[in-house]
């Protein structure tokens, strides 16, 4: 996007070819931009193809998600607690907040989680 040469050297080769030293420069980097993205398009399709073609359904991501979801609101809930609950949701939440809070005030204690 530069209007001039960002290296003085660039100007000082002769040229009797082709376009001028900032114009040059700009088509290598639109060349680049451009056969960056595309490649990177390409290779989005490839892996969201084979992902949506895998026979393998044993991964799911939702397990997971839960999994993860349980282990930083609520750490130690029974499986049978709802997180989706409004009440329940909201006490492990707080829970989780009393805990945060009580990790803070020992840190500036200086006092090791």
């Amino acid at each position: 996007m530069s209007p001039h040469e960002p290296f003085p050297a660039y100007a000082e080769v002769p040229r009797n070819w082709g376009p001028g030293p900032v114009e040059d420069i700009h088509w290598g980097g639109a060349i680049m931009w451009v056969g960056g993205d595309a490649l990177m398009a390409v290779l989005a399709i490839v892996v969201i193809a084979q992902w949506v073609r895998s026979s393998d359904r044993t991964q799911d991501l939702g397990a997971w998600l839960e999994s993860a979801r349980r282990a930083t609101v609520g750490p130690g809930l029974h499986e049978d607690v709802s997180l989706d609950e409004d009440n329940e949701a909201l006490h492990a939440y707080n829970t989780m907040l009393a805990r945060l809070a009580r990790d803070a005030g020992e840190c500036r204690r200086g006092r090791a989680l």
